[in-house]
């Protein structure tokens, strides 16, 4: 192990004084180490800041899909019940019956009551 590691002194040695010279007739210094240390963080940028193309194309407003009368569950029926206690009307029937909580809200459904029902006093 000895002697490998003088023959490999003796090879940079070598190296060092067949190397060129350089305009003031000096040899060249060693060369210099690079900057040890982690490199400086990327700036942090959102998706939406760098306005990357998904391929996805700005969401159908819900006006061109039945507005304010149809279900926002299934986009199909017309906004038939409304939830108790929370009172918002959003589902259609079918719909209605699958849930035990408000689609806007997520407060307990206690029970879904056909608006067609209600009347105002």
């Amino acid at each position: 192990a000895a002697e490998a590691a003088e023959a490999e002194a003796a090879a940079a040695s070598a190296a060092r004084s067949a190397a060129p010279t350089g305009a003031s007739g000096a040899a060249p210094g060693p060369p210099q180490a690079a900057p040890s240390g982690p490199a400086p963080p990327a700036a942090a940028v959102s998706l939406a800041d760098a306005r990357f193309d998904t391929g996805r194309r700005p969401a159908v407003p819900e006006s061109t899909l039945g507005g304010d009368t149809t279900c926002i569950v299934c986009f199909t029926h017309p906004k038939t019940h409304v939830a108790v206690p929370c009172n918002h009307r959003c589902s259609c029937g079918p719909c209605s019956a699958r849930m035990s909580e408000c689609p806007y809200c997520r407060e307990p459904v206690m029970v879904w009551v056909d608006s067609s029902r209600i009347r105002d006093v």
